[in-house]
């Protein structure tokens, strides 16, 4: 009996020094192509994180340094943005540049009539887009409400800027507001 289990052992081995795929099965591949579903998660997983932290600071820089906005309102700017573009990943930002989600109604926008994207308003580039946000919330809304996402969310609710419930708005807002500021939501909102 143990001479026979010697046996078949030397026999496997053989077969598998012989044949690179032995033990190579169905089990085998779906484990191996589970672990790469798994890599190629983490990776995009950490790409989009590390592109969604180059574009938090590009516009929290453009907010602050050109156009003069308080640390407060551009976070809260930004987290508006990317609430309503999903992270800047929406096919509205990736056609038009449109990070707010601004309908076109044939306006004019730094003095030039606008292009529409489906009926949303076509920018050269984000900084343009930016720009759009602030003359509205200065024209229409109110930037000075923007040091706070709560009373910022209901001004913007009571002048109809948006039609969702205004629960569900500032959940999307404080939601942005944590992923992309953590700290700052932890010593504000916690």
């Amino acid at each position: 009996m143990i001479r026979a289990k010697k046996q078949k052992s030397r026999q496997r081995a053989q077969s598998r020094r012989k044949n690179p795929d032995f033990g190579r099965g169905p089990i085998t591949l779906i484990l191996s192509s589970g672990l790469f579903l798994l890599l190629v998660w983490l990776w995009t997983t950490s790409r989009r994180t590390s592109s969604r932290e180059k574009m938090t600071t590009r516009l929290y820089k453009y907010l602050t340094e050109t156009k003069g906005l308080d640390g407060e309102q551009a976070r809260t700017i930004i987290s508006q943005a990317a609430h309503e573009s999903d992270f800047w990943r929406s096919n509205v930002f990736k056609n038009s540049n449109n990070m707010f989600g601004i309908k076109s109604h044939s306006r004019t926008v730094e003095g030039k009539r606008q292009s529409a994207y489906n009926g949303y308003t076509t920018y050269k580039d984000i900084e343009g887009s930016l720009n759009d946000i602030i003359d509205l919330l200065r024209l229409r809304y109110s930037l000075k409400a923007a040091y706070d996402i709560f009373a910022y969310s209901l001004i913007l609710k009571e002048r109809g800027y948006y039609e969702a419930p205004l629960k569900e708005y500032v959940s999307g807002l404080l939601n942005a507001y944590k992923t992309l500021f953590p700290d700052d939501y932890k010593k504000r909102y916690e």
